[in-house]
C-alpha cells in the first residue's frame, strides 16, 4: 500500500527520483493545494473508497513519511 501511495504521490508531482520520506511535501517539493487534490483524488481511485474532509491531510504532512503512514491508516480505516 505504501508502495503505491508514494507512486502517486511521484505521478502528481512528476518526480522521477527517489522521494525522501523524511522531506516537507510543501517546503521542500512544492506540493500546493491543487497538489493535494489531484493526490487524494488519485487515491480514491486507485484504492476506491471516499475522502470526505482534505483538511486532516494537510495536518498531518509534516513529512512525506507521516503523511504516507496517516494515509495507511485512513485506507485500512475505509476498508473495514
Amino acid at each position: 500500500m505504501k508502495e503505491k501511495l508514494i507512486k502517486l504521490l511521484k505521478e502528481v508531482l512528476e518526480e522521477e527520483s527517489e522521494l525522501d520520506v523524511g522531506v516537507d511535501p510543501i517546503a521542500d517539493l512544492g506540493m500546493d493545494s491543487v497538489d493535494i487534490v489531484d493526490y487524494v483524488l488519485r487515491i480514491e481511485e486507485e484504492f476506491g473508497c471516499n475522502f470526505d474532509e482534505f483538511e486532516p491531510l494537510s495536518q498531518n504532512m509534516k513529512t512525506v513519511g507521516e503523511m504516507i503512514d496517516y494515509l495507511v491508516l485512513l485506507l485500512k480505516d475505509a476498508e473495514r
